[in-house]
């Protein structure tokens, strides 16, 4: 079945999508036994291609973001909206546990974004600005600018909850625990809310055999092969360049249902569609701080020394 036919059935399986209600997010799944959550942990080192990917917190929850610049993280729109300067951290996991927590000073959601429902996915796109720079030597991504083909292999990276395909989540989210691994971005499609035609790609999560397989194209093997379960929006998808350079080509944003096991799947935002909007964020100047008008403290300055020669008169 051709993508362009498969769309109408994507959208059908979007009956309960969990991220309808601000605050709700998504983990990555392990496969079937012997693979594991712990199996999928990515360990907390410095030199960690993923160093880069830190998770969000706020309000007791945790959700995940990728930095694009030392001081700008690429997330979720619906986990974005929701934060409040000031009282939420982006947190790294680069050489221990939560080796950095960094305020967050201010967000910028996507216009286009109207929250989600079955029929509107698109536009789910955020970037945070940090109240300072992340150290040096932590990666920074850069973005995936081609057309992102049916068909290419996605490295999906991220905290939350965890579990086995077969079984569903056992493990909670934990901000200082993030996980890997991958899956096939089987469609592209709009998405709904206005958005192009190649805003929002979808993927299934296939079991060991093809009776779990929704969109063709049988899994990339027990170890490898991934999805989303609660606890983790935002997650960054990774492609890799001809020269080996992991670029941000996805932010993962939504499943289809409740469930988070085998022949179930999800999708994100095609970070391709956004990156003029991501560009023009980055790229702003900063608002300068106006100096003080000095014919204002001229006056001021007259009042002071005025008021400390009364005192001595006195």
């Amino acid at each position: 079945m051709s993508p362009r036919k498969q769309l109408p059935r994507i959208r059908r399986w979007l009956l309960a999508l969990l991220l309808m209600q601000q605050g709700s997010a998504h983990a990555l799944m392990a496969g079937a036994w012997p693979d594991s959550p712990a199996a999928r942990v990515d360990a907390n080192r410095a030199a960690s291609p993923w160093a880069g990917v830190g998770s969000i917190s706020a309000a007791g929850q945790t959700f995940s973001g990728a930095l694009v610049a030392r001081d700008y993280v690429l997330t979720a729109a619906h986990v974005a909206a929701g934060l409040v300067p000031g009282h939420a951290t982006f947190n790294l996991n680069a050489g221990g546990d939560l080796s950095e927590q960094v305020a967050i000073s201010n967000v910028f959601v996507h216009p286009g974004y109207r929250g989600v429902d079955r029929n509107h996915v698109a536009n789910d796109i955020a970037l945070i600005k940090l109240a300072q720079p992340v150290p040096d030597g932590v990666p920074i991504y850069g973005l995936y600018r081609n057309r992102l083909p049916p068909g290419a292999t996605l490295t999906m990276v991220g905290y939350g909850a965890s579990g086995q395909g077969d079984l569903g989540v056992s493990r909670r989210a934990d901000p200082a625990v993030k996980r890997v691994g991958k899956n096939v971005a089987d469609n592209l499609g709009p998405g709904g809310n206005g958005s192009n035609a190649q805003a929002v790609y979808y993927f299934d999560f296939d079991g060991p055999d093809a009776a779990k397989n929704r969109m063709g194209g049988l899994t990339l093997g027990n170890r490898t092969e991934t999805s989303l379960a609660d606890g983790d929006s935002g997650s960054p998808a990774f492609v890799r360049d001809r020269s080996g350079h992991w670029l941000l080509a996805g932010v993962n944003t939504f499943r289809f249902g409740p469930a988070a096991t085998f022949g179930n799947g999800g999708g994100g935002q095609n970070v391709a569609t956004y990156a003029e909007w991501i560009d023009g964020i980055l790229l702003a100047p900063a608002t300068p701080i106006p100096e003080p008008d000095v014919a204002m403290l001229l006056p001021l300055g007259a009042l002071f020394l005025a008021e400390k020669f009364r005192r001595r008169k006195k």
